[in-house]
């Protein structure tokens, strides 16, 4: 019986703990989401979107074959249950504008 009190209990934490952390990214997501918005328009050049992201000291990945760029910020909270991070999407048209991004907070792990 004190056994499955301690487990319960274990549990019980770990959950609240990763609730938190979650929380973190995506306040920090909704942030980003606010500032990219008042710094780069829909319609913007590649190169604004990848000034942004370097002025924020954000990794990034230019894949310019499937008019995309994917940014992340991994790990910004750790738990025993898994991680939380920013990840970000950017898609361009042909002409190298931006027609569409994402940004969004994601968990890895249980």
């Amino acid at each position: 019986m004190v056994r499955h009190f301690f487990v319960g209990v274990m549990v019980t934490t770990s959950l609240v703990m990763m609730c938190g952390k979650t929380d973190t990214a995506n306040q920090k997501a909704n942030e980003l989401r606010e500032k990219f918005k008042s710094a780069v328009a829909i319609g913007a050049p590649r190169s604004e979107v990848i000034a942004f992201l370097k002025r924020e000291k954000i990794e990034y990945y230019d894949d310019p074959q499937r008019h995309l760029v994917l940014a992340s910020m991994p790990r910004l909270t750790k738990t025993v249950m898994g991680e939380s991070g920013v990840y970000a999407r950017f898609a361009f048209n042909d002409g190298d504008r931006l027609v569409s991004y994402e940004i969004a907070a994601g968990r890895t792990g249980l």
